[in-house]
């Protein structure tokens, strides 16, 4: 359970570096937020998803 949280906390963690990146990529350089944001969920979700079933037996 330990190891399982720590490597949520961990991909959250990363999400968060990964959206405050992606904000100012989008101030400065200008590129669509909306649809990046949205690919960049999806992508985490699906990672998370991957790792957590992978940690958990």
């Amino acid at each position: 359970m330990v190891i399982v949280t720590l490597h949520v906390l961990g991909i959250t963690y990363t999400f968060f570096i990964q959206f405050f990146t992606h904000i100012y990529e989008t101030r400065v350089m200008g590129y669509d937020q909306k649809v990046d944001l949205q690919k960049m969920l999806y992508k985490q979700l699906y990672l998370s998803n991957y790792h957590i079933e992978l940690m958990v037996p």
